[in-house]
């Protein structure tokens, strides 16, 4: 069963207050919230120091596989502070599937070459994104050239535990499960055995929670909550600053 990160805005305290959170962050003139410049020059400094902590958490990871758990947090917190950072992977998933179709059909040696860079060039940037691992298993299971099946796995049950390693069951506001990316939320759905009946959003004094009616197996209702702060947060902000700031310049994750 998959279920789709929503992207309906549901204000509390509003009758009609609903807006499209993908036209939100997406083209068009810019109506969403308006950053102050100590949010942009703090956001902008989360973005640079991120760089370094993402690139050595991913190597200590790939050091050291046996506590690939200690390292999976902080890589998912420091993935959401990159320039680079994707929470809605809709895009890069369709980029990757066809970067692989690429490396698999063409005839071109240089193109086959071209693609297969930029397919590990994302795949080693977005490597915290559930949504990538999980299409990067399955590629790599096709083609061995796509990647390492063992050591992919390895990063996606880190990833996985890492999920509620630090947090209740998501069963109340308090207990909700932070969310990075909607593969995560995709996931935890999963385990509850049952079937999305009902799913809003809602903005709690500024911050975000996916709130999932669950019908479970044995008939029972429960409400699963999911702290999306993150994500919406980071690409409002990212859109304020391309919209209204002037560009801003800061070395790329690798």
């Amino acid at each position: 069963m998959r279920f789709c990160f929503l992207v309906l805005l549901v204000i509390v305290g509003l009758s009609s207050g609903s807006v499209s959170l993908a036209a939100d962050v997406g083209g068009g003139e810019y109506d969403g919230p308006i950053f102050k410049r100590y949010e942009i020059d703090r956001w902008k400094k989360a973005a640079h120091d991120s760089v370094s902590r993402y690139n050595f958490l991913k190597k200590s990871l790939k050091e050291n596989p046996r506590s690939a758990g200690n390292y999976a947090l902080g890589m998912r917190a420091s993935y959401a502070n990159l320039l680079e950072y994707e929470p809605f992977s809709e895009r890069l998933v369709n980029e990757m599937t066809q970067l692989a179709y690429l490396v698999d059909t063409s005839k071109d040696s240089s193109e086959v070459n071209s693609a297969l860079i930029r397919y590990k060039d994302l795949l080693e940037l977005h490597l915290a994104n559930l949504s990538v691992i999980d299409l990067a298993i399955d590629m790599a299971r096709i083609n061995m050239r796509l990647g390492d099946v063992e050591y992919l796995e390895m990063v996606r049950n880190s990833i996985v535990s890492s999920l509620t390693a630090n947090r209740g069951d998501g069963l109340s506001a308090q207990s909700a499960f932070t969310i990075y990316s909607d593969g995560e939320e995709n996931y935890l759905l999963t385990t509850f055995d049952g079937e999305v009946v009902h799913s809003e959003l809602f903005d709690v004094n500024g911050r975000f929670y996916n709130v999932h009616d669950v019908e479970l197996e044995n008939g029972r209702m429960v409400h699963v909550y999911m702290d999306v702060t993150t994500p919406i947060r980071q690409m409002q902000i990212k859109r304020y600053v391309n919209r209204v700031v002037d560009a801003i310049e800061l070395p790329p994750a690798q």
